[in-house]
């Protein structure tokens, strides 16, 4: 990662050809001659630099000593930022819940305004688990001089692109897993799993009563660019199909469900997902309706398994 910084903060070094140089009278230098390196240009780029090193070890802090103590972020919402204080806890509350992110940085122009104001350009690329691009967001920051120190006292997203729907998907991450809920007249099984591409969330799942499993079925979670809005698509053994749409609440997420059964039967329902800790989630369903009947409330408890031999020994 820190080789592409550098690599474009090389690329973006200020040359003085060959032809300026004539210009003035001045003889070209040798074809081997280091180039001529700005030194307040050096030190604007190379906290691009710091600033993808500290990003990438998650170090909150060293991100908010290359900020100014007054400065601004901005993101493409228009959600501010203000102070060194708020810089840092914001960033320590990123690499908490995103303990495997990391970026990468290209800074397209830099542009001094006076000797102690300089302008840079350039995009952000956001790898959330380490590895899967997500994001690239187009930024501007403003770089001031003063006290001799070069510090960034405004920082704004001007565009933003999402390159994968894992970025869209991932608050669901906690799904993640091999699940059971062993209850008084079934045994219901979960096994969460993301696609190759990180592009939907499968969710496979089985009933078992009395020892005979009665229900197969799959659930696709991925991102509807038409409504904007996170939708599931659920398929059972017995020929029955349904879809969902997944909404955020508080401290849960909502799932309001419809299907058909083999039959031609209609059901709805709205499933609360509740995240209690890394090992229990909590299934409540509410609002049932089956071929116009209206059906009790229930909730099961699902418990993380640990990963069998299989799963354990892929990771």
């Amino acid at each position: 990662m820190q080789y592409l910084v550098q690599r474009w903060l090389c690329l973006g070094l200020v040359l003085l050809t060959s032809g300026q140089l004539a210009a003035q009278g001045t003889a070209a230098p040798p074809a081997d001659a280091a180039p001529v390196i700005n030194p307040d240009e050096e030190a604007v780029r190379s906290a691009a630099v710091k600033f993808v090193e500290a990003y990438n070890a998650h170090d909150a802090e060293g991100v908010a000593a290359l900020f100014g103590p007054k400065a601004q972020v901005e993101d493409e919402a228009g959600e501010v930022l203000e102070g060194r204080e708020a810089i840092h806890e914001a960033y320590a509350d990123e690499f908490a819940s995103s303990p495997k992110c990391m970026i990468s940085l290209a800074i397209d122009a830099l542009t001094f305004i006076t000797a102690d104001v300089a302008v840079e350009e350039g995009a952000v690329e956001v790898f959330p688990d380490g590895e899967t691009l997500t994001v690239r967001s187009e930024y501007m920051a403003v770089h001031l001089r003063k006290d001799g120190e070069w510090r960034i006292i405004s920082s704004r997203s001007v565009k933003r692109d999402v390159i994968s729907n894992y970025d869209r998907l991932r608050d669901l991450e906690w799904l993640i897993g091999e699940w059971i809920d062993e209850g008084s007249d079934s045994i219901v099984e979960f096994n969460s799993h993301w696609d190759d591409n990180k592009a939907y969330l499968l969710n496979d799942f089985e009933v078992v009563q009395d020892g005979v499993i009665t229900t197969r079925g799959t659930q696709r979670i991925g991102w509807d660019p038409q409504s904007n809005s996170i939708r599931a698509w659920i398929f059972d053994s017995n020929g029955g199909f349904g879809e969902a749409q997944w909404t955020p609440g508080d401290g849960m997420w909502i799932a309001k469900a419809s299907g058909i059964s083999a039959d031609g039967k209609t059901a709805s329902a709205t499933r609360l997902y509740t995240p209690v800790d890394h090992d229990h989630i909590i299934v409540s369903t509410r609002d049932r309706i089956a071929d116009g009947e209206v059906m009790p409330d229930s909730e099961i408890t699902l418990t993380r398994r640990a990963p069998s031999p299989q799963t354990a020994a892929a990771q």
